[in-house]
């Protein structure tokens, strides 16, 4: 059995579940997601200095199967003290993230208590194709077939601004770091300085950005996604339509890029993507870095 700890926002899910996927099919293993993390009240979340999310996972067509679906909050401590009592006898090991970012090699176990947000694109490149078909939603969304016909379209920008608790912790903006007005302002004049570009289509978690006045956008058509009310997964799968995408240093939008459903997206990445270097190893190849700030 092998056992993902789940936590963290949507794009960190899918991290941690396309891992757990992945070193579970290495080691013919079933895999159980370990969701604890969320049943969390609010001011647990406040004490460790953490911004609560939902789980997000179950909108997916993913086959899931949960540590502890069929028990009762009380009954967990005794579950986990029992799962230790086994694995001292059958070889439950615990398989941590040594490093943000750093790719680490893997003695393969079939029982194993993985932990970590395993953010290296080496570790998936090899299975992207098939995390692309399975990133898919339980219930397909119509959107407004003027909308995704903008998104679809070579002569449209889209642009993920990420802005939430990067700006408003500052253990979080410590870590991420914040991509400037600079960075997008770059992007766009690159795509255009490429192709004709007539709309930007803006995705962000953040109402304060001033996107005409950040990125200069005279003449050129602005759509924000935000005010269609979508959800998370619904915004994340309406950006993998982009062909021309500038990401912020998000997992969210970093997502989109990578199981993109355009062959060859031109993809706008900043660096570093925290603020160590390391952490560009989230970075695929093809996609054109340029300065965060």
């Amino acid at each position: 059995m092998v056992v993902s700890k789940i936590y963290g926002g949507l794009g960190n899910q899918l991290f941690q579940y396309f891992f757990g996927q992945i070193y579970a099919n290495v080691v013919n293993s079933d895999l159980y997601l370990d969701i604890d993390w969320f049943d969390r009240k609010e001011d647990e979340f406040k004490v460790v200095d953490e911004t609560p999310r939902k789980f997000l996972l179950d909108k997916f067509d993913f086959k899931i199967n949960y540590l502890d679906s069929s028990l009762l909050k009380r009954e967990r401590a005794f579950f986990y003290r029992a799962l230790k009592k086994i694995g001292l006898r059958k070889g439950i090991i615990p398989v941590n993230e040594e490093k943000l970012f750093k790719p680490q090699e893997f003695d393969y176990q079939s029982n194993a208590l993985i932990n970590g947000y395993w953010q290296v694109s080496s570790y998936f490149l090899p299975y992207k194709d098939r995390i692309s078909r399975q990133l898919k939603l339980k219930t397909e969304i119509d959107f407004p077939k003027n909308l995704l016909e903008l998104v679809l379209s070579e002569e449209t920008i889209c642009i993920h601004i990420r802005r939430g608790d990067y700006v408003t912790n500052e253990k979080v903006l410590g870590v991420h770091g914040i991509c400037s007005d600079q960075y997008f302002q770059a992007g766009v004049q690159l795509i255009r300085s490429q192709k004709s570009i007539k709309n930007v289509v803006f995705f962000s978690d953040s109402s304060i950005f001033e996107s005409e006045s950040i990125l200069n956008l005279e003449g050129v058509g602005v759509t924000n996604v935000r005010d269609y009310n979508f959800q998370d997964y619904e915004e994340l799968n309406l950006m993998r339509y982009a062909k021309n995408l500038i990401i912020s240093n998000s997992s969210f939008s970093w997502w989109a890029a990578f199981t993109n459903f355009s062959l060859n997206p031109l993809v706008i990445a900043p660096s570093p993507w925290f603020e160590d270097p390391i952490s560009n190893n989230i970075l695929l190849n093809d996609w054109i870095r340029l300065k965060k700030r």
